[in-house]
């Protein structure tokens, strides 16, 4: 738990923690936060079960983070990583994690965040987006999103009420288990560009590869979409 102008954590494994609140692994509200550490097997009932990053100017997460699990259906967000109003980059792999409401892997929400070269893959929500759940201003997704599940919307990628947003890399092998949007759902934004290869994604309902709602000014230029399905 770091509460200052900086933490930055390295060289250290957290894990086998389980709390009633925020970060299960690591929780901070420092200014600036590096966090290259080994985070797995943690559980909290809120948000970050592996890394809960609040109130900060910026944060860069670089290390490994799986198997943690926010465990609380109404306010369990993030299972690998939860970042609110601090604008952050991860850049490490973030896998085998679990929410039981929104963003398996990761959940973000404010503006500037940004998810670069990094592996998002078999993390599990029960609400939006198995993979990543966003929901905020001027961010880029640039990962490889790779057999993810979320129950209801978005098994690979969900955005909502977010604006000035890319979404680049490959969106592959996610599933919506019986809503919409296997690879990607996006509602209620605007200014959405899509360059990413959607593949072999996979929706009980409809959009296999992706659906959009609600999001005006949207550019989908240099994807490939192929085999994907829906019921």
């Amino acid at each position: 738990d770091f509460d200052s102008t900086n933490a930055q954590i390295s060289g250290t494994v957290c894990r086998n923690s389980n709390i009633n609140g925020y970060g299960g692994g690591i929780y901070t509200a420092a200014s600036y936060t590096s966090i290259s550490a080994l985070v797995y097997s943690n559980r909290s009932q809120l948000g970050g079960a592996g890394i809960c990053l609040t109130s900060g100017s910026n944060s860069l997460v670089s290390g490994p983070v799986f198997r943690n699990f926010a465990w609380d259906s109404s306010f369990g967000q993030g299972g690998g990583v939860y970042a609110n109003g601090v604008a952050t980059t991860i850049s490490g792999p973030v896998y085998w994690n679990t929410s039981s409401n929104n963003g398996g892997g990761i959940c973000l929400s404010g503006p500037g965040h940004r998810v670069q070269s990094s592996l998002v893959a078999s993390n599990r929500s029960y609400f939006f987006g198995g993979g990543i759940y966003m929901q905020g201003n001027d961010f880029q997704l640039d990962a490889t999103v790779l057999s993810n599940r979320a129950t209801l919307w978005g098994g690979g990628i969900s955005c909502q009420f977010s604006r000035n947003g890319s979404i680049t890399g490959a969106v592959i092998n996610n599933s919506s288990l019986t809503r919409a949007g296997g690879g990607i759902y996006a509602q209620n934004g605007e200014n959405l560009l899509i360059t990413a290869d959607i593949l072999t994604n996979y929706s009980a309902l409809e959009g296999g590869g992706l659906v959009v709602r609600v999001v005006s000014n949207v550019a989908v230029s240099n994807a490939q979409f192929k085999n994907n399905q829906s019921d």
